[in-house]
């Protein structure tokens, strides 16, 4: 990410960074007749029963005193390991269904051509960097984005605007290109 956004600054691209809230948890689990099995204990089955009693009181099951319940995944949950793969497939197929080709050398990068010129998209999992030379093209990209990926209100993907004066903290990594083609972190 610091040599690209080196690049952006040295040839004024514009930047802008966004993240795709809950990426992980709006991502389906394959429909390969895997099933996964998670075990719910604690407080977690007593909420989901007092929001749902008719769908989930009758499958709470005592263990060694405890209520439990165990619950189909429908989608990937965080601290899943697959999980990230799922969610990189998931968005490398969007990007790819609207042009975008993915760098055989790096598969968290994707270019395509619009209005003549390369559009940059880089990635960390949900922590996405997008640039071109004209700023309205990384404008309607975190559009399209909430068009793929925002179900929910809330979960709309933040997004920092930025020129080719900019500052942004992406994946603990904070740079700082108010100088002119000289970005520093």
């Amino acid at each position: 990410m610091f040599l690209t956004s080196i690049i952006d600054a040295k040839e004024e691209w514009d930047a802008t960074s966004v993240d795709v809230p809950n990426a992980f948890v709006q991502t389906p689990m394959p429909d390969d007749n895997k099933k996964v099995i998670m075990k719910i204990t604690g407080v977690v089955v007593h909420l989901m029963v007092e929001q749902a009693p008719e769908v989930y009181g009758p499958h709470v099951v005592c263990e060694n005193i405890k209520k439990l319940l165990h619950v189909t995944v429908l989608k990937a949950p965080c601290g899943v390991l697959v999980s990230s793969l799922l969610w990189h497939n998931n968005f490398k197929k969007d990007l790819e269904g609207c042009g975008f080709v993915f760098n055989p050398h790096d598969p968290c990068v994707a270019n395509k051509m619009v209005n003549g010129k390369q559009h940059t998209i880089r990635f960390h999992v949900d922590d996405l960097m997008c640039n071109h030379v004209d700023p309205e093209v990384n404008t309607k990209f975190p559009k399209w984005l909430n068009s793929k990926h925002g179900s929910m209100e809330k979960s709309k993907p933040h997004m920092e605007r930025s020129t080719s004066v900019w500052a942004c903290s992406l994946i603990a990594l904070s740079l700082d290109m108010s100088s002119l083609g000289c970005p520093s972190a």
